[in-house]
C-alpha cells in the first residue's frame, strides 16, 4: 500500500541544457516510523512527472526517504534536452510515494 503526495516548486527555474539542478519544493513531508513488532518498514520515493521526462528533464538522484525523515525534499534533475527547460513557481514537479503505513 502507498500514499502519494504531489510536490510543487517553491520558485521559478530556468535550467540550461546539460545542467544538473536542485529544485526546492513547497511541501514538508514526514515519513512515519513503523509500528513496533512489524516487519514492514515505511519509506518514500520521488517520481518526476512524465510530462517533464518526455521533454528531456530527468531525475538525477533517486535515494529513498527513510523512516523518521521529516523535511522538504530536494529534487535533483538533469536537463537532457537541446533547449533550456522552464519550470514555473507552484508547478507540480512530481510525487512522493510513501510506502508502508
Amino acid at each position: 500500500m502507498y500514499t502519494r503526495y504531489k510536490l510543487t516548486l517553491s520558485k521559478r527555474y530556468t535550467i540550461p541544457v546539460g545542467s544538473v539542478v536542485e529544485l526546492e519544493v513547497n511541501e514538508v513531508i514526514e515519513i512515519p516510523k513503523s509500528a513496533l513488532g512489524t516487519q514492514q518498514r515505511n519509506y518514500g520515493t520521488f517520481h518526476i512527472r512524465k510530462k517533464h521526462a518526455m521533454k528531456g528533464l530527468f531525475q538525477a538522484v533517486s535515494s529513498p526517504f527513510g523512516e523518521g525523515w521529516v523535511g522538504k525534499p530536494t529534487v535533483v534533475v538533469h536537463n537532457q534536452d537541446v533547449a533550456e527547460f522552464e519550470l514555473l513557481e507552484s508547478e507540480e514537479i512530481g510525487e512522493l510515494w510513501l510506502f508502508g503505513e
